[in-house]
């Protein structure tokens, strides 16, 4: 289901560059901590050189963490069903 999405939403982008890694991480109102997260995920891969990117799942969160992860440079992924 979420690989399905992922997919969807990937072909729907118009250029997407090689990645090596996407650390993805599952989101439903984590507002308080969203931003440290993505921060720490994306220190990591610049630390160590790799070709990657964050990706937040987000089962529907009404704390603004969408944009929260937008705003830390992540890729959000809208899952519509509940219970990831």
């Amino acid at each position: 289901m979420l690989e399905n999405q992922v997919m969807a939403d990937a072909a729907s982008n118009e250029q997407i560059p090689t990645l090596e890694l996407s650390i993805i991480m599952p989101c439903l109102n984590e507002a308080e901590t969203l931003a440290t997260c993505i921060g720490k995920a994306r220190d990591y891969l610049e630390r160590h050189k790799i070709a990657g990117e964050v990706l937040i799942a987000d089962n529907g969160s009404s704390d603004g963490s969408q944009e929260i992860a937008t705003n830390s440079g992540a890729r959000v992924v809208t899952i519509l069903e509940r219970g990831l």
